[in-house]
């Protein structure tokens, strides 16, 4: 969401009249950087800084900040205290109050430019997304966030320029040209940041559900040399099915002449060369639910020649201004959100639209990488990294069956095709050190469905043998998709191991104990509650819960509250947030 409102933003001020530059942390170089920095141009002087920032799991930077080497470069000690004295800073903070701490990202960033590195703090707001309606949410903000931006930065209403009408199509961003650079290019159909993509192949891709469960879950295996920890996690960049590129072309004929011809990408008079092709098919998310900005920019890009057309043409014109402008959001969600109609399906639905070569860098949105956690262990005699994927694909009112682009891409691999991949180290030992340090021995592990991958891969981790392990793992059916159920049982009766395996499993009838059918982890938990408050209370225990975001983690923790509440611990939901302060509790959702 955060790159969305940054668009969105963007879109304003450049309407606005407002030159800026809209960079990701992961994309700006330290050299694109310092020549703002340096910049003796009153004009073009660096004077204010908006930063648009989500919270990544318990209260971290998102991995673009945490691991781009701007970031490295701000963290430097020698850096002196008034480095951006005379600049300007708004931030905005993007979080779910769902989770402690929801707004953690945003703050570790006011404290770094702000208090460290003597930023003048000019705005902070902050965005609640956990779906409640009111002061914080997106509605509410994000007019106030544009509002004061813009009056700070122009000086109040008298100073700002004319607003240009959204019917006039503005772009400050890359465009696409047919032919050769004028200068020659040192770039050929990729970005500058390929180089940190490691080329690698599939060593294996098996079905570990059975194959008439409804959710196909694979284990995929890569070959990789360089070493990783539990809870370090692996980028995937996926890439479109040439199925899926033919269908775009049908649907924009005009661009089919240019799919192999050489192309020109001028961006902040840099250049580079590439084909359209290769866009379609490595850059261009073509099947992915587009954002409102997608049809703020869109809506007049739309042409007839059939007279007897024109006035369904303005109709159409009419709907998509709304959907990307309207203040009331309701159509968009009825018609796009919901049922998660695609990018081509809107192109088929609404025919007059005619997208033009020149700012499709600029219109369509971008594939991301996909992260996926390592679920094995790293050995000397075994490197290569596990992944853990749930196949995305559900149906929706549409006739087409809704498929993830990054799940699906994974699924169709097979054996010996390449694939290039990023690791993430996301640095668990760092958190837990500190327990272990004081001697704690024992670590509750909480995790439904594919959420056992960042727990089997600590299971089997060498450091951790002498921990007390007890897991509590939550399917669907005992017979069909308990993952790594085989291996989990051996290794519990393996005294080196050091752990206690308990499942449950929410759709079989017959899972029930003392009388009482245990449906969800949570309802384990509460059956076995002595001895779950007797190892967060008494023992000190680490909690690690894994698996899928929305409600399972909120029950999580008020069950675990509520077992101490039981056990007569007052202040429980408190102790529980302490326990998530001091990184005892630690929480990988996704």
């Amino acid at each position: 969401m955060s790159e969305e409102l940054a668009q969105k933003l963007s879109y304003n001020l450049l309407h606005s009249q407002i030159p800026h530059l809209l960079k990701s942390f992961d994309v700006i170089t330290l050299t694109q950087f310092k020549q703002l920095y340096t910049t003796n141009s009153s004009e073009n002087k660096l004077e204010n800084i908006i930063i648009i920032s989500s919270t990544s799991g318990q209260g971290e930077l998102p991995t673009p900040i945490k691991n781009s080497a701007i970031w490295q470069f701000f963290k430097r000690k020698d850096l002196p205290n008034d480095f951006f004295a005379g600049v300007n800073f708004y931030f905005l903070g993007i979080g779910d109050s769902l989770y402690l701490k929801f707004q953690h990202a945003i703050r570790i960033l006011k404290l770094r430019f702000i208090d460290r590195l003597g930023g003048n703090l000019k705005l902070k707001l902050e965005i609640d997304i956990s779906g409640m309606k009111g002061s914080g949410s997106v509605e509410m903000v994000m007019p106030q966030f544009i509002k004061i931006v813009k009056d700070y930065i122009v000086g109040g209403e008298e100073e700002a320029k004319e607003y240009i009408k959204d019917d006039i199509y503005i772009s400050m961003g890359p465009t696409l040209k047919l032919g050769k650079p004028e200068k020659e290019s040192t770039i050929t159909n990729d970005d500058s940041t390929v180089d940190e993509w490691i080329p690698s192949k599939i060593i294996l891709n098996d079905r570990i559900t059975k194959e008439d469960h409804f959710q196909d879950v694979r284990c995929i295996l890569i070959e990789n040399e360089l070493e990783f920890k539990p809870g370090d996690t692996i980028s995937i960049l996926p890439s479109n099915e040439e199925s899926t590129i033919n269908e775009f072309l049908k649907l924009q004929p005009h661009l089919k002449q240019y799919l192999n011809d050489e192309l020109t990408i001028t961006d902040n008079g840099e250049t580079t060369t590439t084909t359209l092709h290769y866009l379609l098919q490595n850059k261009f998310d073509l099947t992915s639910v587009p954002k409102r900005l997608f049809f703020m920019k869109i809506w007049n890009l739309q042409e007839t020649e059939n007279e007897d057309e024109i006035e369904i043409l303005k109709q159409h014109k009419q709907k998509l201004y709304e959907f990307g402008h309207s203040d009331d959001d309701y159509d968009y969600l009825e018609y796009v959100y919901r049922p998660r109609r695609s990018i081509l399906e809107i192109l088929y639905d609404f025919s007059f639209i005619k997208l033009p070569l020149k700012y499709l860098l600029d219109i369509m949105p971008i594939i991301r990488p996909r992260q996926y956690s390592i679920s094995n262990s790293f050995t000397e005699e075994n490197k290569n990294a596990e992944l853990t994927v749930a196949i995305l694909e559900y149906e929706t009112l549409l006739f087409k069956k809704r498929l993830g682009l990054c799940t699906n891409y994974l699924k169709n691999l097979k054996p010996g095709q390449e694939i290039k991949y990023k690791i993430n180290h996301l640095h668990l030992f760092e958190k837990i050190e500190p327990f272990i340090m004081e001697g704690v021995e024992d670590i509750l592990l909480i995790s439904p469905g594919v959420g056992i991958a960042p727990i089997k891969s600590f299971i089997l981790e060498g450091e951790y043998m002498d921990f007390n392990k007890t897991l509590y793992f939550g399917s669907r059916f005992a017979s069909k998709d308990k993952l790594y159920g085989d291996l989990l049982t051996t290794l519990s009766t393996n005294k080196d191991y050091n752990l206690i395996y308990k499942c449950c499993h929410s759709r079989d009838r017959d899972n029930v104990i003392d009388g009482k059918q245990i449906k969800y982890v949570q309802d384990l938990l509460w059956k076995e509650a002595d001895y779950v408050y007797d190892l967060i209370f008494n023992k000190n225990c680490i909690i690690y819960l894994c698996g899928s975001a929305g409600q399972m983690p909120t029950q999580v923790k008020i069950t675990l509250a509520s077992i101490l509440e039981k056990n007569g611990v007052q202040n429980s939901s408190e102790y529980i947030n302490d326990l998530i302060k001091q990184d005892r509790f630690i929480q990988e959702t996704w």
